[in-house]
């Protein structure tokens, strides 16, 4: 679909033009990304959003702490090529920072336009699976909570007739 011949006819050879062009595209996809999840389910677009910053958020926050570790031994070691290692380890733990954050952005963006919700079936008792689920644990926590408490009482009246 994107050739570089469709790419300078749109741009007609201005950086800004195709600046542009490629913008339109990527948020006229994402537009049509998000209509697909919402046919899905309403709200699951925004739901799937949120959990997908927050994991990668999550997981390169911990990467970006075990990468400041390492600048923060390396960076002394600078002490001895007459460099200041306060001013080395704040820019370079500054371009940690804005890498990380871009990869979080690029990861999100590629996480959403792979997401491929299904749509909620629902049973003959009018509940979706994962309310049928949900309903089925708690039946069953339910079942070995009275259990256990039904074998507590008789470990009770047991140990009174001793």
């Amino acid at each position: 679909d994107l050739t570089g011949d469709s790419l300078a006819q749109a741009a007609g050879g201005d950086y800004e033009a195709l600046r542009a062009y490629l913008r339109r595209r990527g948020v006229a996809a994402y537009e049509a990304k998000v209509a697909e999840i919402e046919a899905a389910e309403a709200g699951l677009a925004a739901k799937a959003g949120r959990f997908f910053v927050l994991a990668q958020t999550d997981s390169l926050w911990k990467e970006h702490l075990m990468a400041i570790k390492f600048l923060q031994q390396a960076v002394s070691l600078r002490g001895y090529a007459q460099r200041d290692p306060l001013t080395e380890y704040k820019l370079e733990g500054y371009q940690l920072f804005l890498e990380m954050c871009a990869q979080i952005r690029r990861n999100v963006i590629y996480n959403v336009y792979c997401f491929a919700p299904e749509k909620a079936r629902v049973g003959p008792d009018g509940r979706t699976g994962g309310e049928a689920a949900a309903a089925k644990a708690a039946e069953k926590a339910e079942k070995a909570e009275k259990k256990a408490a039904a074998g507590s009482s008789r470990k009770k009246s047991g140990a009174a007739a001793a």
